[in-house]
């Protein structure tokens, strides 16, 4: 019964290096009312530490960066070249993007650098730090990664009950995309006016032919031709800029703050299939007191709000105030539909809030107060 509980239990991780041609090693849960002291449980909770030791290396530079960051620098590239600070796209967008530029160059001269930087000292893929990006782009960024409701729904989590990310999100997205449809339906009578934006195709097809060249596009649009299409790439670059950027940053030191939680850095490989791991084999493995301190202290400041932060509804942090006056949108049916906008996400803060109040661990990662209009940090 043992050995059929460790062959079907409900996860085994496999971890497969290169050292010198050795084999694969696979690691079992326990079998339920194993002592905490049996190397079988040690072992067990040494092989999640690899496992989320290199989750967490994916996270910081792929998920983090790679999407949070890395990807909005075409978008908002293209746009100041492409557009006139009078188009209304520009308009739509430029307090959303106008500060990814600057901090985009601030984390490759700091912390993606690799061999230079304070990220390739202390996360395990050190001087590769190239290497996870390049996976990253090359075998998953794709445009419906980014659109919301198409990536649920292809990874097969749109029933998943109690899934409080994708129930918040899907609000603050369709909020969004109603809000940007709303502000494009000012600017274009119809789909004839928005295929033959001349500047328009010029900024789409930038990002594609240049910002996103190496990735071959990854499935953007070259030209949009219609309201609806140009209204879910701009919902999209929103969200991602604000929305998912706080979900994945905000949240850093809850999970990172704790090292045995998530090492992004374990100092010794990984065992062989026969040898016995004992507490004494976990905590040398485990980083060092410099190496984790700059985990922790890396964690809490990514984590902080930026003093110029400005989010889509006031908010209480440090009394920061929200997108209302940030915005080139100053026209007058401009105004009211971003005031309309404002009343929603407050709606949404409420629903939220009410959620929160009658289950046992609130979640209000992205409720409209504690998202930023655009990635700061």
């Amino acid at each position: 019964m043992e050995q059929i509980y460790n062959m079907f239990g409900m996860l085994s991780l496999r971890l497969e290096y290169v050292n010198g041609g050795d084999a694969p090693t696979f690691w079992c849960p326990p079998a339920p009312g194993t002592a905490e002291s049996d190397p079988q449980y040690l072992a067990w909770m040494l092989a999640k530490m690899y496992f989320r030791c290199a989750d967490g290396n994916v996270y910081a530079l792929s998920t983090h960066f790679g999407r949070g960051h890395a990807i909005n620098e075409a978008f908002a590239c293209s746009m100041f070249r492409n557009l006139p600070r009078a188009h209304p796209v520009h308009k739509l967008l430029y307090h959303h993007l106008a500060g990814i530029i600057p901090v985009n160059v601030q984390a490759r001269l700091f912390l993606v650098n690799a061999g230079k930087s304070i990220f390739s000292l202390f996360l395990s893929s050190g001087d590769h730090l190239d290497d996870v990006l390049e996976n990253f782009f090359g075998k998953r960024m794709t445009y419906e990664l980014l659109i919301v409701p198409k990536d649920f729904e292809k990874r097969g989590i749109s029933d998943i009950p109690n899934f409080h990310y994708r129930d918040d999100a899907l609000l603050l997205w369709n909020a969004m995309l109603g809000y940007v449809t709303e502000l494009l339906n000012l600017s274009y009578s119809d789909d004839g006016e928005v295929s033959k934006d001349e500047e328009l195709t010029n900024f789409t097809t930038e990002i594609v032919d240049i910002g996103l060249a190496e990735l071959g596009g990854a499935g953007f649009p070259r030209q949009v031709t219609t309201v609806p299409q140009l209204a879910e790439l701009l919902t999209m670059m929103i969200y991602n800029v604000s929305v998912f950027h706080a979900a994945v940053n905000f949240q850093t030191l809850n999970y990172l703050g704790y090292i045995p939680n998530m090492p992004l850095a374990l100092i010794q490989p990984a065992p062989k299939q026969d040898e016995v791991i004992t507490m004494e084999r976990i905590l040398h493995t485990l980083p060092g007191e410099v190496t984790a301190f700059t985990q922790i202290n890396t964690s809490y400041n990514l984590g902080q709000f930026s003093p110029t932060e400005k989010f889509f509804i006031e908010t209480q942090h440090e009394e920061k105030a929200g997108m209302l006056g940030e915005s080139m949108l100053v026209g007058g049916r401009e105004v009211e539909c971003t005031e309309r906008f404002i009343n929603c996400m407050k709606g949404i803060r409420d629903s939220i809030s009410e959620r929160n109040s009658k289950i046992e661990q609130p979640y209000d990662t992205i409720s409209p107060q504690n998202v930023p209009i655009a990635t700061q940090v």
